[in-house]
């Protein structure tokens, strides 16, 4: 899924470190194991400790573009399998 997100507050100034250039994923886990990991490794865990993010605050834009290419027509996966 990609999700676009503002990096501006309402009335029109930048939101400090925010995410728009950013890649980020959710994950979740069964394991408590995991789970308690997800607040050992500062993964940014929801208050349920159920779910955490992932971020990377970069996002060098187009460089997934030959992957992707090269995905459908050597391997014949559709983009993002």
């Amino acid at each position: 899924m990609t999700e676009v997100v503002s990096s501006l507050y309402r009335d029109g100034t930048d939101v400090p470190h925010h995410v728009a250039m950013g890649t980020y994923v959710v994950i979740t886990s069964e394991s408590a194991y995991a789970r308690r990991c997800f607040r050992e490794y500062n993964t940014l865990p929801d208050k349920s400790g159920t779910y955490a993010s992932l971020y990377h605050p970069t996002h060098m834009i187009g460089l997934e573009l030959g992957v992707s290419v090269a995905s459908v027509a050597l391997l014949k996966e559709p983009t993002g399998a």
